[in-house]
């Protein structure tokens, strides 16, 4: 394997040349830029290193000078073009590139490290995923522009608008993944007692037939609550906003469904506001949960009375 950062290098010296470029276009500001050369495995080169180290106007003279003796003696020819670039370049901006210039060899955890800027947001058992999503995008992006002759520059913000979105569609594919299924026949009946209001509160608008459903969505919404945030996919906070959120449109549906059918009779007041509020589609942290959760977490509001569905509720499930 050939060494990139050999005294002659083309990958080398095309570099530096490639910097020299892009400052003379006024597309970085020299006076505000690291300009780190990156090798994954673990190699040396005399020139390179004492580029790294020259932080100093004397030392980057010094440095440049037996760079340009030994040109001169061995005469290179397939770097010729790159490193006469940089011998030529005018003195001043040559003393601040290399005093910007760094060098970093053979540290070959890449994946490692890059997965710990992810470790915060991204549920461990896809940090391996959305590392290799994010160099697989700098590696895409980068290409696309250098093969156009552009300056192979990316945006912070289009790379996090990728990788937020990356981390949003993961969370979906993660709660399908970590979903309990619906409770069995048996499961629903051992557990109607728990679920006597929210039975009561289907009966007074005539729709006792929808129970079986209802508690169904009851208990596999309470168990998956639970599982999600044990698996840290949803923290307390991200829920207490999805119930707020819930109980909000809760209200704003009572209120427009009174307004909007003066004449209709409660029990199809209660079974409208009902049917509306089953059919909302509400983020859960930026992800779409499953169907159930809606359903489950108002049939848990109606369960409690923190909600209900005849205009009437709080004053007949009193009787």
């Amino acid at each position: 394997m050939t060494n990139p950062i050999s005294n002659f290098s083309v990958d080398l010296w095309k570099t530096f040349a490639n910097w020299i470029d892009v400052i003379e276009a006024g597309l970085v500001d020299l006076s505000k830029t690291r300009f780190r050369l990156y090798v994954l495995q673990d190699k040396d080169g005399e020139f390179a290193n004492s580029l790294h180290f020259a932080h100093t106007k004397v030392l980057v003279d010094r440095v440049v000078q037996e760079i340009r003796d030994a040109y001169a003696a061995e005469k290179p020819e397939q770097c010729k073009p790159y490193i006469e670039r940089f011998l030529d370049y005018d003195e001043t901006k040559r003393a601040d590139l290399v005093m910007a210039f760094e060098l970093e060899t053979g540290n070959d955890d890449l994946i490692g490290r890059i997965s710990n800027f992810f470790a915060l947001t991204v549920p461990d058992d896809r940090l391996e995923d959305a590392c290799n999503v994010a160099i697989g995008w700098v590696k895409n992006n980068s290409d696309a522009l250098i093969a156009a002759r552009q300056y192979p520059a990316l945006s912070r913000n289009a790379f996090k608008d990728y990788m937020s979105t990356f981390v949003s569609r993961s969370a979906l594919n993660l709660l399908k993944t970590y979903t309990v299924p619906a409770p069995s026949e048996d499961e629903i009946e051992e557990c109607r007692p728990l679920a006597l209001t929210l039975l009561r509160q289907l009966d007074l608008i005539d729709k006792a037939g929808d129970g079986f459903e209802a508690v169904s969505d009851f208990l596999q919404s309470k168990t998956n609550k639970v599982r999600w945030g044990e698996k840290g996919l949803v923290c307390d906070q991200d829920f207490e906003a999805f119930r707020k959120t819930l109980f909000d449109k809760w209200e704003l549906l009572n209120k427009k469904t009174n307004m909007a059918y003066p004449t209709a009779s409660e029990q199809d007041k209660g079974q409208m506001l009902k049917m509306e509020c089953m059919l909302i589609s509400e983020p859960l942290d930026g992800t779409e949960p499953p169907r159930f959760f809606v359903r489950g977490t108002y049939q848990e509001f109606a369960n409690v009375k923190k909600v209900g569905w005849h205009p009437r509720y709080l004053n007949l499930l009193e009787d």
